[in-house]
């Protein structure tokens, strides 16, 4: 089994998106330490499915980035219970998620910012260049790493 993504939540779970190249099926796994929590991804209608990125929010609920064939999709995880998220067309080649101040930021062959409910794609100088990595260095500073343009740094602007 390949781990494609972590993410450690609040509560000290451990959530990690697995490939498993035999089965040719994801998987979302928790592991609290003692116990695992096992989602798989072709049972909740995401067959053939990548889970390339996976990032934390405040309340413990893991959000999922799937990528494969026929699926492109990020779906929030809340016990038996799965949301997926409106992504708009052109957010398109999905590989990297992060959240960072309670937005959620999805990465690809463009760079979208979600709040939930409404996700916008936002203007990216090194469009045609896959984001494959993402982090926060903190609410005015974030890193963007690329497939082939090389790594980013993404500053606020103030504002006056």
């Amino acid at each position: 089994k390949l781990i494609l993504s972590m993410a450690a939540a609040p509560d000290g779970m451990l959530w990690m998106g697995i490939f498993n190249h035999i089965s040719f099926q994801g998987q979302v796994v928790g592991f609290d330490g003692t116990t695992t929590t096992t989602v798989n991804l072709n049972q909740i209608g995401y067959p053939s499915t990548f889970p390339y990125g996976v990032a934390q929010s405040h309340n413990n609920s893991p959000y999922v980035l799937l990528t494969g064939t026929s699926v492109r999709s990020v779906i929030r995880l809340d016990g038996t219970e799965k949301t997926e998220l409106p992504l708009p067309l052109e957010l398109t080649g999905l590989r990297s998620l992060m959240i960072d101040d309670d937005m959620l930021w999805v990465g690809g062959n463009a760079l979208g910012i979600s709040d939930g409910f409404r996700t916008e794609v936002l203007p990216f100088a090194l469009a045609g260049s896959t984001i494959s990595a993402m982090v926060a260095q903190d609410s005015d500073h974030k890193w963007i790493g690329t497939a082939d343009g090389g790594l980013v740094l993404l500053k606020r602007m103030a504002t006056r």
